[in-house]
């Protein structure tokens, strides 16, 4: 089940990442590299099913998104739609992996029990 949460999530990732193509010319191959490293982040930590390392990696996409914008090394469109996939994602994080440490512990003993 976490497996398949994780895919899922990946999938989402991926949808980031299509933001990160071609069709923007301001975006340099070096900063694509870049954006899509933190997209490998987030699916790496999704499916290891780490909630705050997920969370954290879209936050840090999304922040280097936006020095790429302020720079003028990204477009507005290809910046907006990446902030708005990444906040998808991140969404899609908080429905589908469960957070981690003893509050989620006890909430699955609760319903065993």
């Amino acid at each position: 089940m976490q497996v398949m949460r994780g895919t899922a999530l990946a999938i989402a990732g991926a949808v980031v990442l299509a933001g990160c193509g071609e069709s923007d010319r301001q975006l340099a191959p070096i900063d694509r590299a870049e954006l899509h490293r933190f997209v490998d982040r987030t699916r790496v930590a999704a499916r290891a099913g780490d909630l705050p390392a997920t969370h954290a990696a879209l936050e840090a996409l999304r922040a280097r998104v936006r020095e790429l914008r302020a720079a003028g090394r990204v477009g507005d469109e290809t910046a907006q739609r990446l902030l708005k996939y990444s906040a998808v994602t991140q969404l899609r994080a908080r429905q589908t992996l469960a957070p981690a440490g003893p509050s989620a512990a006890g909430e699955a003993a609760e319903d065993d029990g």
